[in-house]
């Protein structure tokens, strides 16, 4: 599991990208900012990368984007 508590955009898009290549199959990816209005950056990145780049789906949006990573990586 990769727990991203970042608030810049910048940050968290290090922090996902950084994370990516030692993800397990399956494993779950959490934006812990990226619902907070305050965090508009970490909202973009996550719709940015991990939506719409690597074509995650949300498994559940509040109180945290949580991802699950595809079966083969």
């Amino acid at each position: 599991m990769v727990h991203i508590d970042c608030d810049l955009r910048d940050s968290v898009g290090y922090a996902y990208n950084a994370s990516r290549p030692f993800m397990v199959p399956c494993g779950y990816i959490v934006f812990d900012d990226a619902t907070t209005s305050t965090c508009l950056g970490a909202t973009e990145i996550v719709e940015e990368l991990a939506i719409r780049r690597d074509g995650l789906f949300s498994e559940q949006i509040w109180p945290h984007y949580v991802f699950r990573a595809p079966a083969q990586i």
